[in-house]
């Protein structure tokens, strides 16, 4: 009879998780997952906008004859490594947290 009192599984996990954010006298921990999702979210949406923009930009020069074929592969990578290069800071930890973001 204890046994069925007791929640089992993913409902056991998420109620401890929960037991502990509600327990901790401030909300930087539950604060701190909203800004980094927030910050990721923007990150890639700048790499890959971006990416995607210099790539188009690239293929209507190809389009157009500006651009020969090992040129424009050459350009392509290049567009890639700055893209994965300004997606590189969401790897890293945030200087600062700012409450009024929420």
């Amino acid at each position: 009879m204890a046994a069925a009192e007791k929640p089992q599984g993913k409902i056991h996990t998420l109620a401890s998780l929960s037991m502990f954010h509600l327990s901790q006298p401030s909300l930087r921990k539950v604060d701190e997952p909203i800004h980094i999702g927030r910050r990721m979210k923007t990150i890639a949406l700048q790499s890959a906008i971006g990416g995607m923009a210099l790539s188009m930009a690239g293929m209507f020069l190809a389009a157009t004859g500006h651009l020969p074929p090992v040129a424009g592969a050459v350009t392509q990578e290049i567009i890639d490594v700055a893209a994965l290069l300004n997606a590189l800071p969401a790897a890293l930890p945030g200087k600062y947290l700012k409450s009024d973001e929420i």
